[in-house]
C-alpha cells in the first residue's frame, strides 16, 4: 500500500465527506499509483488517514466496491480490482450503424451492446462503434481494446489485429470458444438441459423438441443438451420427436402438426429457440389446443414477447445483457494483465416458470 497521504480533504458545500474522499481514493488508484491486485487501505487506516469515524470509512469502501475498483475478500482485506479507465473502447461490428443509435438494434446485439455499455461507464470508458474493415487498414491505432458481438468475419479479423497488433480482444455472444480469443457466451447446452429437465420434473416423458439443423454452430450443443436431459431420466432419445425446421414460420407450424399427428405424440415441445415457441404457441391457439392442459410448451431465448403472450411461455433467460456486461469486465482485466492466456467465460442460464407449463 502506498504512503499515507497528508491531505485532509473538507467537505464540499454540495455533497458530504465520504464522497470528496471516495473520488479523491478512485483517482489514486486509476491514476497509476497502485496495480492490479494491490493491498488498499483498511476501514482502521482510513480512518487514521483521514479522521474519520468507522462508519465513513465503511461508506467509503462500499463505494469503491461497487465501482468495481476494489475488491473484498475475506482473510485478505480490500485488493485493487481495476485500473484501467477513460478508455476508447472499439465496438468492431460490419456494419455500426446499429450501435450508433438506432431506435431498433436488433434485439441481441442491442442487450449485450447496452450490457457492454453499462460497465465500461462506470470508468469512463467509451464505445466507438467502428467498421471491420476500416480498422482493418486504419495504422493509427495503438493498444487498442477490442470487443465485437460474434458474427461471420470479425472472429477472424479479430484474431489477426490481436496477433499482429497486440490489441486486447474480447468475442461476445459466441457459439463456441474461438481459439486465440477471449470469449463470453451463452452456455448453450446447460440452457436446453434445464429446460427440458424442467418439463420432466412435470411429469412430461415424452417431449417433443424443435430446433434448426442439429449439426449448426449454434444448434448443435443444444440438442446435446436434450439428450442429456432425457439420458438422466432413461428415456431413449425418439427422433421422430425431433423437427428440424428452417427459419420459416410454415415449417414450424408443420411440425407441431406432424409431432401432434404422431401415434404416441408429445405431452409437451420444448422448442430451441423463441421464434419457434412463439410459433409453436400461434398453432395451438389456432387449432384449439389448450396449453398447458393439452400440450406443455417451453422455449429458449427470454424475449419480451414470450412474457406477453397468452399464456405467457416458460423460458430459460441466457441473459444477453449479462453476456456485455462480463465481456465489458474481462476486457478490462485482460488490459491490465502481461500476456493474458485467451478465457471462455459462460454465462449460467436460469429458467422462468409461467403459465405454459
Amino acid at each position: 500500500m502506498k504512503a499515507k497521504n497528508s491531505f485532509q480533504p473538507r467537505r464540499p458545500a454540495d455533497g458530504p465527506l465520504w464522497q470528496t474522499i471516495t473520488e479523491e481514493l478512485a483517482l489514486e488508484i486509476t491514476g497509476g499509483r497502485y496495480r492490479r491486485g494491490d493491498r488498499f487501505y483498511s476501514q482502521r487506516e482510513l480512518c487514521e488517514r483521514y479522521g474519520v469515524s468507522t462508519i465513513t470509512s465503511v461508506r467509503v469502501l462500499d463505494e469503491l466496491a461497487g465501482r468495481d475498483l476494489i475488491e473484498k475478500i475475506q482473510g485478505k482485506g480490500c485488493l485493487v480490482a481495476r485500473t484501467v479507465v477513460d478508455r476508447d473502447v472499439l465496438l468492431v461490428c460490419r456494419n455500426p450503424a446499429p450501435a450508433r443509435g438506432m431506435e431498433s438494434p436488433p434485439t441481441i446485439f442491442g442487450e449485450v451492446v447496452q450490457g457492454l455499455g453499462a460497465v465500461l461507464a462506470r470508468y469512463t470508458c467509451r464505445l466507438k462503434p467502428v467498421a471491420v474493415d476500416v480498422l482493418i487498414n486504419a495504422k493509427n491505432v495503438p493498444a487498442a481494446l477490442c470487443v465485437a458481438v460474434y458474427g461471420a468475419g470479425l472472429v477472424e479479423a479479430l484474431r489477426s489485429l490481436a496477433q499482429t497488433r497486440g490489441y486486447t480482444c474480447v468475442v461476445c455472444h459466441a457459439p463456441r470458444a474461438c481459439a486465440g480469443l477471449s470469449t463470453v457466451r451463452e452456455d448453450l447446452k446447460t440452457a436446453v438441459y434445464l429446460g427440458v429437465s424442467h418439463l420432466l420434473a412435470r411429469g412430461h416423458t415424452r417431449i417433443g423438441y424443435m430446433t434448426s439443423r442439429i449439426n449448426d454452430e449454434w444448434y448443435a450443443d443444444r440438442f446435446l443438451g436434450y439428450q442429456r436431459a432425457l439420458e438422466e431420466r432413461g428415456i431413449a432419445l425418439d427422433l421422430q420427436l425431433v423437427k428440424e425446421t428452417r427459419r420459416d414460420a410454415a415449417e414450424d407450424r408443420d411440425a407441431v402438426r406432424d409431432l401432434l399427428a404422431l401415434p404416441d405424440p408429445p405431452t409437451a415441445v420444448f422448442a430451441a429457440n423463441h421464434e419457434r415457441g412463439l410459433r409453436a404457441l400461434a398453432y395451438c391457439r389456432e387449432h384449439g389446443i389448450a396449453i398447458p392442459t393439452d400440450l406443455a410448451l417451453a422455449t429458449f431465448d427470454n424475449v419480451y414477447e414470450t412474457s406477453i403472450c397468452d399464456p405467457p411461455l416458460t423460458v430459460v433467460d441466457s441473459f444477453w445483457r449479462k453476456e456485455g456486461e462480463e465481456g465489458a469486465r474481462l476486457l478490462l482485466e485482460l488490459a491490465e494483465e502481461q500476456n493474458p492466456e485467451p478465457r471462455d467465460v459462460l454465462i449460467a442460464p436460469e429458467v422462468v416458470v409461467r403459465q405454459s407449463t
